[in-house]
């Protein structure tokens, strides 16, 4: 017989909660042991691996290369280990937060999500939103799941699929269409939304619109209220098309130029790597790619 110390479980699991929480304390607290004893658990497994897993830096803790490297796959096995054994029939595994910006929630997510409920009764699905989650990196969530915008780039703690590239189109209430024969036309009406974006859509369409050439108009962070704005005729708005094909398909928005400009960012689904394997992150992970796929196509 293998003698047990050949797989110093304790020790894994004592470095498991460690490398979750980046933090001995939380690690203790979650196992019910000492401070001492997950410190002692670990400097046994950095000697039998003749590497330091975790670096002081300053009054915080990080995880060393090596740290990372293990992390990556007993963080994994734990959790595999979880699911395997049932931790799902408790409340916290029928119950599912989504985290997502605002329009995406509106305008993609929320007329899907009948068919993932009908697909996963089993599940209650709890749906916010929150305009923090633009450009975030953080690996603090708020949620279960969250719905992300940004170019990328998340820390390695949590796991990031892409649903959507962020591209945006000029558009307009049908009255005003007819008056826009070139992109440089755009000029002669108010540009609602965030000037950033429209300093990306003029630059490719290669007109130069210094402030001073532009009329005022209402900047909104949600593409949404700036729709509602533009269909109202009030001027000329930048959206995701993939949000409004329902709008552009009656003829409530018109997009006249063909123009599509890529803002290098996407809509991202997030979700802790070591969640990955729990049987309810799995279904929405799964879920929501193939309902993102069917889209694009």
């Amino acid at each position: 017989a293998m003698p047990t110390d050949s797989l110093p479980l304790p020790a894994l699991h004592a470095f498991e909660a460690a490398a979750r929480h980046v933090s001995f304390t939380r690690a203790a607290e979650e196992l019910g042991l000492t401070q001492a004893a997950v410190s002692y658990h670990i400097k046994r497994l950095e000697e039998r691996l003749g590497a330091p897993l975790f670096a002081r830096r300053g009054r915080s803790l990080a995880l060393t290369e090596a740290g990372e490297r293990l992390a990556a796959e007993v963080v994994d096995a734990f959790g595999r280990l979880r699911a395997a054994v049932g931790s799902e029939t408790d409340a916290a595994g029928r119950h599912l937060t989504v985290m997502t910006v605002p329009t995406f929630t509106t305008h993609w997510l929320a007329p899907r999500l009948g068919a993932f409920q009908a697909a996963h009764p089993e599940l209650t699905v709890k749906l916010g939103t929150s305009i923090e989650l633009g450009d975030s990196i953080s690996p603090d969530l708020a949620a279960d799941i969250e719905i992300r915008t940004g170019p990328g780039g998340f820390p390695p703690r949590v796991i990031a699929h892409k649903l959507l590239d962020v591209r945006l189109a000029c558009v307009v209430a049908p009255r005003l269409a007819a008056g826009l024969r070139q992109p440089a036309d755009v000029l002669s009406l108010p540009l609602i939304g965030m000037p950033m974006s429209w300093d990306a859509w003029f630059t490719a369409a290669g007109i130069d619109a210094p402030a001073a050439l532009r009329k005022p108009a209402p900047d909104f962070d949600s593409q949404a209220a700036s729709a509602q704005v533009a269909a109202g005729g009030f001027g000329a708005a930048l959206v995701t098309p993939d949000f409004f094909a329902d709008d552009l398909a009656s003829g409530r928005l018109v997009a006249p130029f063909p123009l599509l400009v890529d803002r290098a960012k996407g809509y991202w689904l997030v979700y802790a790597a070591d969640q990955r394997h729990r049987p309810k992150i799995r279904a929405f992970r799964d879920w929501i790619i193939a309902a993102a796929a069917a889209a694009r196509a």
